[in-house]
């Protein structure tokens, strides 16, 4: 099992990223769940890290932003929207999609006020999730 302070790089070897490969920062307590979506969005070409609580990519993306975070709702200890909150205070640029698998219009609703680019439900299908990441990806920017 991966250690769950530890950010994830390494890339699948069998593709060649350019500089323009969208950074996408994977964030949930569930590690078999982003390890696995993770392996998905690298298939696809996605430069993809992930992160197993809040306070560690806190940290990752106080050193390096990435483009889009997709980030959990409910976690242990830091839970989704206070990490919402302080992605949009450090680093306002990186688009942020909250996923949960336990909907509610106040959490949707106090997502979008702090400054979420979507909240979609989990497991999201593949193909809308990669579509959701090239429009947070494309969308005009919030000065960093």
């Amino acid at each position: 099992m991966a250690d769950p302070e530890k950010s994830l790089t390494r890339d699948d070897p069998g593709k060649s990223l350019t500089r323009d490969a969208v950074r996408v920062l994977l964030v949930d307590d569930e590690a078999p769940f982003i390890d696995a979506l993770a392996k998905v969005l690298r298939r696809r070409g996605y430069l993809v890290e992930t992160n197993y609580n809040g306070p560690a990519a806190l940290a990752r993306i106080a050193q390096e932003p990435v483009d889009v975070m997709l980030l959990d709702v409910k976690m242990q200890g830091m839970d989704g929207l206070a990490v919402l909150r302080e992605v949009k205070r450090i680093a306002p640029a990186i688009a942020v999609v909250l996923m949960t698998g336990h909907l509610s219009c106040d959490d949707e609703a106090a997502a979008l006020r702090a400054g979420a680019f979507a909240y979609v439900f989990k497991p999201h299908p593949i193909d809308q999730l990669v579509e959701l990441i090239k429009s947070a990806q494309q969308r005009p920017r919030d000065p960093a």
